[in-house]
């Protein structure tokens, strides 16, 4: 698994200094720690100035899932 871990670390550095989009990177990152590691569900959320959670990323977490966390508060 190390050597996956350094690879998917390489990937998301790759698309960070070419400038992909904070959605597609996050996106594949969750993707990709999916794929790693069977039975995990990854998700990134953001944090705004009021302290509610907005889904980021998540491609396994339903939309009511994402629904509830756009009302919760940090």
């Amino acid at each position: 698994m190390g050597t996956d871990m350094l690879s998917l670390q390489n990937t998301i550095l790759e698309m960070v200094a070419r400038g992909a989009s904070l959605e597609a990177t996050a996106d594949r990152l969750c993707r990709e720690v999916e794929a790693m590691v069977p039975g995990v569900i990854c998700s990134i959320v953001t944090v705004d100035r009021s302290n509610l959670l907005h889904p980021l990323a998540g491609p396994c977490v339903r939309a009511m899932s994402c629904s509830i966390l756009r009302r919760m508060r940090n």
